[in-house]
């Protein structure tokens, strides 16, 4: 059994909560020739270093990093994906790496500049994918029409191509953890993560000279900070920026400017922007259709609870199949807490997992 040592010093773990998924129908498996299927997650840890300074609802022994550490590699275990896309990830060498190993991933770090203790993180079964190409991406870095030191804020995001080594099928998974002080500057930096993309697929086209945005398969997982129909959102689903009177002058030209110069051409998807719709849920926004929270906190003595984690897909070459449950909120509260972390959630963000099925190219599938 992993963590002995930590049990005996934090005492006895709640089981991990059992978690159904919900089909999505507008996918048929029938209709599709899938090469693979695999399961994904995203999950922002909260980092240790961060979370004595913004929770202020969570006993300290359910806050502690002994006890919250187990519990998540535990989740992760029980839940099993093919790959999982991190955020907040810190003690990653001394803990996270190791643990991981032990059942059964490989990982890569992306760890933040300057003071900032923890990173982003990749993790795929080692038994099923070969690792072929990391491009960290630094938002410090910004290029070209974002080379602007107002975008300059310590975040980071980590691309990885990755090999089926039954199928030889390229796959590229990327987590990103956006800056949540300013929208205009998560605007840009989804902007420049998928320009990175789009700059790591021209780079392998060298040696796979398949590989493009149309015909790879593309998964990103991450804490956006971003509300579903904000333009950080919108603009991931290739959506002209909307511009009201909630940006000042000088950031609606900043928005603008990037939607200009920075045209993706991906047709990406959110995993779970029909959530509500396949849970039969009333919701006020019929625009919108994301679950009502992936968070839920109290932050600075204010309760918080908003969708901000994302698993994006390109639909091209990817079909999801069903995600993961949101819990509600009486099961976040079971214990007493109605704030995460709690006893049985480590994180003040839920983990969010979908199941892809990975189309078969054209040339595979003839006879």
């Amino acid at each position: 059994m992993i963590f002995c040592w930590w049990k005996n010093k934090i005492g006895s773990l709640e089981p991990p909560v059992v978690r159904s998924y919900i089909e999505l129908s507008s996918q048929s498996e029938t209709q599709n020739a899938y090469i693979d299927k695999i399961r994904v997650s995203s999950y922002n840890l909260l980092a240790d270093n961060v979370s004595f300074r913004i929770i202020n609802h969570c006993p300290y022994k359910f806050l502690n990093f002994k006890y919250r550490s187990v519990r998540i590699v535990e989740e992760i275990d029980f839940s099993h994906p093919d790959i999982f896309c991190l955020q907040e990830v810190d003690h990653y060498r001394r803990f996270y790496k190791k643990e991981f190993e032990k059942i059964g991933y490989s990982s890569i770090l992306n760890k933040r500049r300057r003071c900032y203790r923890h990173g982003v993180v990749i993790g795929y079964l080692s038994e099923k994918y070969q690792l072929i190409d990391i491009s960290n991406v630094d938002f410090n870095d910004v290029e070209g029409e974002l080379n602007d030191s107002y975008y300059r804020t310590n975040s980071a995001a980590v691309i990885a191509l990755l090999k089926n080594k039954r199928t030889d099928t390229l796959l590229i998974a990327s987590s990103i953890h956006t800056w949540f002080i300013s929208k205009v500057v998560i605007y840009a930096q989804v902007a420049f993560l998928l320009y990175k993309i789009e700059q790591f697929i021209n780079k392998n086209q060298n040696n796979y000279p398949d590989m493009s945005k149309e015909e790879t398969p593309i998964i990103i997982g991450g804490d956006f900070n971003s509300r579903p129909n904000s333009n950080p959102i919108r603009y991931m689903q290739n959506l002209p920026p909307v511009i009201n009177d909630d940006l000042k002058p000088e950031e609606k030209k900043r928005v603008l400017h990037i939607w200009e110069h920075f045209k993706h051409g991906f047709q990406l998807n959110s995993a779970y922007e029909n959530y509500k719709m396949h849970r039969n849920e009333i919701f006020e926004d019929s625009s919108d259709s994301h679950p009502d929270y992936t968070l839920v906190k109290t932050f600075f003595s204010r309760r918080f609870k908003s969708c901000l984690d994302y698993l994006w897909y390109n639909k091209g070459t990817v079909d999801v199949l069903k995600v993961l449950e949101i819990p509600d909120e009486s099961t976040i509260a079971k214990k007493g807490l109605a704030g995460l972390p709690n006893s049985l959630f480590s994180s003040d963000h839920i983990r969010i997992e979908a199941e892809f099925g990975i189309k078969a190219k054209k040339k595979q599938i003839e006879f």
